[in-house]
């Protein structure tokens, strides 16, 4: 920021402010009193005492003030020399023999001033006074308790250290109050970056900023630092974190807010910075080499200079910025020593291997040899529940090999297996292709074939993944356990790819080889991804219940042997098959225990898919919010791992909720950009981006292009995936083919419906689904009455309101009016509650048509919900986005981000019941009366 730019705003002080400014207002009115703030350095003390220096500047309070510095503490009198009155009342004297004759003078003057006016005297640092200060507070502050006198000073906490902090606590038992200054939260602290960035920074420089625990200064400190060192990259409103590694000179120096301790105490946190977590006496003991005893007096010095904090037997720095710092300040050969030290305690305590891996590769070991064999023994220990710790300390031994090393493949090998499970994809497929053209044994080379087959589905690249495992399973020799997991990959690999027939009984049978392999083998990974395989192609073939059991029986082997089998996240799978089975709540939970899992495991790959499961799981439920904000987050992620076939399914997902919302423009947007990528695979569209496509189409009056749109998934196996997927699909398809005069392909989906549910019983959806498109095509009353009855156990809320409206329009043909409404209104409901405008809309235009456009007052949306329910927040971006303001213009001057603001208009919509911006405006024209609308 510029020398000119406006100062930062006091953020997250509210509280302490108003404590201030209350006794500047006391004051005021005659009452003095003495108030100690105290915090850490760094913690904003100094800033709130100027703030409280101004604000009684602008009541006409006086104010005397001064400051302390580290070397008052030495020269008598430094202090009061740095106030105008302690200067002139010292003028001409000697020390020493003169110090109560000073104070007397000072005390004069004081009193002599403060009859006729309010003062306000501040000190800062006041734990720095010298002697002679000391006393003047001890004696003035109660001395002059009847005046109105307001004594404010500010102070680091700890033990007491000399006169002034003897003086201080005196004082605060004997009626001053102690005001402490808390860290700031942590909204506070993104608050504060946005500010001095200008712009919403991103996670990465959030958990940067917080490692400051919320000392403002520190985090200041950095953000000033990062943006003037070119670190932070801006895009639009948003500032990202250009580098992942932060340079070594990041805060040196820093250490300067831990003042006046010891050589021993500092070497101490030096030390400690090492271990980067919480540490017992005991083990800062081991690595200093002395005994725990001989530690405490130390531990104590640090804890009272504010630089420790201790918590349930441990100590830990109170800002990790400043152990960072103190880290940084380490020379090479020293912070290496330590490292070593640190990784030997570690082994003997038997702490976690990625504790011990940490000080391994900074330890700088000088025997290659002993450090393979650590290196190996500690990524063995590693691999079943921190696959990238293992594979960093693998690509580390790498290094140390020769290129001709015979060790080398057998490592790659393991490298791009762990590389690839935790979604380092490039990195894998560029050592197997090195290492593969070197001389491997045919289990090497079987597994280098594993490894890029692995990585190839993460890609998405189902035909390299089917070409890879083809190739080794050529192989004569390859090890069984290799053999079984090469085909448990190769049945994923035939049940995602998308062109032409899906071989969906290939992988069945590749899966129930690799299943096979596996028994009687430690294979349990093979095993785990063998009943995945099943589950999906049983749920491929519409047989559901069969699907959730190998699911099940995937799960199981997993939890029960753990390790590698764990990696391979079996519960995405069974949700899938739950979701399809209608089982959402026992789905929400699975999801919700593998995103544990993988949280644990960091296993990144699994996320593009969690992410699409929890956004199919929203839709279903029709929380429409909920799909968009998984489906957005798991984009991003599939995009980080280069993964379009996942990119084209949540970019599904993403245009047909803004179909819902009626944003026209981001649902065509998506789609283009899904069905370039299928082109460029040379793939067929899945079906939720094949049935919105439909929709769009049909929502642009061409019920032959919707027709058009869905050709691939009206016949064979496809037709069956789609009923599966999008049964809510089947009953709107039908009801267009009869539209469009394609009464064979209705007829054709209406027994493919049937017998899907006659061969699940158990799943009352696919009843429901098929009912009402049979009601649908036939125009059977009965029969959509049924099916309106059946949806009532599903929690499939767009679904049911569909079902309604259809009844409804044949109950209007029969002359039923009035229960034509109710059904109507009831779909209206449903809509509105999953903020679906688009569909809101239509039923209130058949509403309309029905002539029973029940509309309340004005404003209102018919439903209950309309402009009187709008938010403070929500009416903040409606008035602006009515004046003409874009998204981001609303999200700066509001000072949000555009995801805010976004979600502020689209809840707008949906409580107003419009589908755009104008609409928007025509409600805040009509109702945004000034008395309305209060103050703006």
């Amino acid at each position: 920021m510029s020398g000119n730019a406006p100062p930062i705003p006091l953020i997250g002080r509210n509280g302490v402010a108003d404590d201030l400014f209350g006794a500047v207002a006391s004051l005021r009115d005659g009452k003095g009193g003495c108030l100690v703030l105290e915090g850490p350095p760094g913690i904003g003390k100094t800033r709130l005492l100027q703030e409280t220096e101004s604000y009684a500047h602008r009541w006409c309070v006086p104010a005397v003030s001064g400051r302390a510095t580290e070397l008052d503490r030495v020269i008598p009198m430094a202090t009061l020399g740095s106030f105008p009155l302690g200067r002139k009342a010292s003028r001409g004297r000697s020390t020493g023999t003169d110090g109560l004759q000073i104070v007397e003078n000072i005390k004069k003057r004081l009193a002599t001033f403060s009859r006729n006016r309010p003062l306000l005297v501040t000190l800062d640092d006041a734990q720095w006074a010298d002697e002679l200060t000391s006393l003047a507070i001890r004696l003035l502050v109660p001395e002059l308790a009847d005046l109105p006198v307001l004594w404010v000073f500010t102070r680091r906490p700890g033990r007491a250290q000399g006169y002034a902090q003897e003086s201080i606590d005196w004082l605060l038992g004997n009626g001053a109050r102690a005001i402490p200054v808390t860290p700031m939260s942590d909204p506070d602290v993104t608050r504060l970056c946005t500010l001095l960035l200008g712009a919403e920074p991103d996670r990465k420089l959030l958990e940067l900023a917080r490692r400051s625990g919320g000392n403002p200064y520190l985090a200041e400190r950095t953000m000033r630092y990062l943006r003037d060192s070119d670190l932070i990259r801006f895009t639009g409103t948003t500032a990202t974190l250009s580098r992942e590694e932060l340079p070594p000179e990041f805060l040196r120096g820093e250490d300067h807010l831990l003042y006046n301790i010891s050589d021993a105490t500092r070497w101490l946190l030096q030390a400690g910075s090492v271990l980067a977590r919480p540490f017992s006496s005991h083990e800062i003991a081991g690595l200093l080499g002395q005994s725990p005893v001989s530690v405490l007096p130390v531990l104590e010095e640090a804890v009272a200079a504010g630089a420790l904090v201790e918590h349930e037997g441990e100590f830990s720095f109170r800002h990790d910025l400043v152990r960072t710092a103190m880290y940084n300040a380490l020379a090479r050969p020293v912070r290496e020593t330590l490292h070593r030290e640190a990784f030997a305690l570690t082994q003997q305590a038997g702490r976690p291997v990625e504790e011990s891996t940490v000080h391994l590769l900074h330890g700088g070991f000088d025997d290659t040899e002993q450090a393979l064999v650590v290196l190996w023994h500690a990524a063995a220990q590693a691999g079943p529940t921190a696959p990238n710790t293992a594979a960093n300390l693998i690509l580390h031994a790498l290094e140390s090999l020769a290129p001709r090393d015979a060790r080398r493949p057998s490592l790659a090998a393991e490298a791009v297996r762990l590389l690839a499970l935790v979604g380092r994809v490039g990195q894998a497929q560029f050592l197997a292709e090195s290492a593969l053209r070197s001389t491997c044994t045919p289990g090497e080379e079987g597994s280098l074939l594993l490894g890029l087959a692995e990585a190839a589905y993460i890609r998405g690249n189902h035909t390299g993944v089917v070409e890879y495992t083809d190739r080794a399973l050529a192989i004569a020799d390859v090890p069984v356990t290799t053999r079984s997991q090469l085909e448990a990959i190769r049945a994923f690999g035939l049940l995602d790819r998308w062109g032409g027939t899906r071989p969906v009984r290939d992988a069945d049978l590749s899966a129930s080889r690799a299943i096979e392999s596996a028994r009687g083998t430690t294979e349990s990974s093979a095993m785990t991804c063998g009943y995945a395989g099943r589950c999906i192609a049983a749920r491929e073939t519409g047989d559901l219940d069969t699907a959730t059991d190998f699911g099940r029986r995937a799960v199981r082997i997993a939890d029960e042997d753990g390790g590698e089998a764990r990696q391979r996240h079996p519960r995405i799978w069974l949700a899938s098959a739950l979701i399809a089975a209608d089982e959402l709540d026992e789905a929400e939970q699975t999801l919700l225990v593998d995103q544990k899992e993988a949280n644990q495991l960091g296993t990144a790959w699994s996320q593009p898919l969690w992410h699409y499961q929890r956004a199919a799981l929203r839709l279903a439920l029709g929380q429409l919010d909920g799909a968009d904000a998984e489906a957005t987050v798991g984009l991003r992620k599939a995009e980080q791992l280069t993964a379009p076939a996942q990119n084209i399914k949540l970019r599904g997902v993403l245009a047909r909720v803004a179909l819902h919302r009626g944003d026209f423009h981001a649902c065509r947007t998506h789609i283009e950009e899904a069905q370039r990528l299928v082109i460029e695979r040379n793939e067929q569209s899945p079906s939720v981006l094949a049935w919105t496509s439909a929709l769009l189409a049909d929502t642009e009056s061409d019920p032959h292009g919707a027709l058009a749109a869905l050709s691939g998934f009206l016949h064979g196996n496809q037709r069956t995936r789609l009923i599966i997927q999008e049964p809510q699909a089947v009953p709107y398809i039908v009801d267009l083919a009869v539209r469009a005069g394609a009464t064979d392909e209705s007829r054709e989906l209406v027994a493919a419906s049937r017998a899907l549910a006659e061969k699940n019983p158990r799943t009352a959806l696919l009843n429901a689904t098929s009912r009402h498109a049979e009601g649908v095509l036939r125009g059977d009353l009965a029969t959509l009455r049924a099916a309106v009855r059946e949806y009532g156990s599903s929690p499939r809320r767009l679904a049911g309101a569909l079902a309604m409206e259809h009844v409804a329009a044949a109950e209007d043909e029969a002359g039923q009016r009035e229960e034509a409404v109710t059904l109507t209104e009831r779909a209206l409901e449903g809509y509105t509650a999953c903020g679906a405008p688009r569909e809101a809309q239509r039923a209130r235009q058949r509403l309309r048509e029905l002539g029973a456009d029940r509309q309340p007052p004005e404003g209102s949306s018919g439903t209950g919900i309309g402009w009187a329910d709008l938010t403070a927040a929500e009416l903040r971006v409606a008035r602006l986005v009515a004046q003409g303001f874009t998204n981001r213009e609303v999200a700066k001057e509001l000072f949000v981000s555009p995801h805010t603001v976004d979600s502020h208009l689209r809840k707008s919509f949906s409580k107003l019941g419009v589908i755009s911006r104008v609409e928007l405006t025509r409600h805040v024209l009509a109702n945004d009366t000034p008395s309305a609308s209060g103050p703006r």
